[in-house]
């Protein structure tokens, strides 16, 4: 079976890691940590090691935002693994450690759709994209976020990003539509057709929410993908704050 490429975010709290202003500035700040991830298949065997030093300057409003996020591309075969990860600040001598599963799927018959994925900055026309980055639409990054509360203020929105795996024996066009489920009742997009494949075989899709248009409450959005008579659903759980 081919390989995938997967990203591996880290998200540390603010507070996990020492931070000092630099000599002659009082906004910008100096951030340091190590992160590290052990991975290893079904049957326990360590497949990949990752270590990383993080050392990077701050604005004060950077480190207000209360997250830094790192962003590693892997490689793996379909399959169940387990990732056991862990980030140090040597400064403060304080170290914290997470155990996750996850599954690469493999490439099966018909439709496909990856997990739906909170954005928290989208960068338009990034120069320099790594090929392998699966978090990228139309010469833009796109950097995800673990966090499923969000607060709306005017002029803002939501954005959600997920990828279609159209299956290339079938000569429909993949159509989407999204659903906002709240307290049983169910908001309905219109089946929309998305646009032809990549060069990779992937349709990566952006969704913007504005503001106005999202009440407060608890919504389960479900995306429903369908090619001919095949389907796949994703779903995830979002709170709105306003």
């Amino acid at each position: 079976m081919s390989a995938a490429s997967v990203q591996w975010t880290s998200v540390v709290p603010e507070p996990a890691v020492a931070s000092s202003p630099p000599s002659g500035t009082s906004t910008a700040m100096d951030v340091h940590c190590t992160l590290a991830a052990l991975i290893k298949d079904s049957k326990g065997t360590l497949v990949q090691k990752i270590t990383t030093d993080r050392s990077l300057r701050v604005t004060a409003a950077q480190r207000d935002s209360g997250k830094f996020l790192d962003k590693t591309i892997l490689t793996l075969a379909p399959g169940k693994y387990t990732l056991d990860s862990a980030v140090s600040d040597l400064a403060n001598m304080k170290i914290g450690a997470q155990h996750a599963e996850f599954e690469v799927p493999g490439v099966g018959t018909g439709v496909g759709i990856s997990a739906l994925i909170p954005v928290r900055w989208f960068t338009p026309n990034t120069k320099d994209l790594e090929p392998e980055d699966p978090f990228q639409v139309e010469g833009g990054s796109v950097t995800p976020t673990m966090d499923t509360d969000f607060k709306m203020v005017s002029n803002s929105g939501f954005r959600l990003f997920f990828t279609v795996y159209p299956d290339a024996s079938i000569p429909d066009r993949p159509m989407v539509e999204i659903d906002f489920i709240k307290d049983g009742r169910t908001s309905q997009t219109a089946p929309m057709e998305l646009p032809p494949a990549d060069s990779r075989g992937r349709i990566p899709y952006l969704m913007t929410v504005p503001a106005e248009a999202i009440r407060a409450g608890t919504y389960e959005i479900r995306v429903t993908v369908t090619q001919g008579s095949t389907s796949a659903v994703a779903t995830t759980t979002i709170r709105f704050e306003q």
